[in-house]
């Protein structure tokens, strides 16, 4: 993104602060946002199994920009954390090109993610 998409992002995201043990969403829920963290950790479960920790910088959530459907996971803070979140709505909608680029870097990542999870189950 250029200087001008990102301080439109900025200013069209929702800032969300969590303390440890909070739920952000539960597996099951329906989204219509995705978030980045600022600084904080985030774990992603389902049930009692830890599938992943998030840092600073990460992304999660993103499928629900490209789909609606219900959250396959569920996301909780580690510690004190600071998310943005960005709605599906505003991208479709307010800012339809930079919807469609974040929509396209988004499908990288997943496609990055299931290439290594496939790894990890030894496809």
């Amino acid at each position: 993104m250029d200087e001008r998409e990102i301080t439109w992002i900025l200013k069209l995201c929702g800032r969300r602060s969590y303390e440890p043990g909070q739920t952000i969403f539960d597996q099951g829920d329906l989204g219509n946002c995705f978030y980045v963290i600022v600084y904080g950790e985030v774990i992603i479960r389902r049930g009692i199994t830890e599938l992943s920790r998030l840092k600073q910088g990460d992304c999660f959530g993103e499928m629900a920009i490209l789909e609606e459907a219900p959250r396959v996971a569920t996301a909780e803070a580690a510690r004190e954390t600071l998310l943005f979140s960005i709605e599906r709505d505003i991208l479709a909608d307010t800012l339809p090109s930079l919807g469609f680029k974040i929509a396209t870097h988004l499908a990288k990542e997943l496609s990055r993610k299931l290439r290594e999870t496939d790894v990890l189950v030894g496809g």
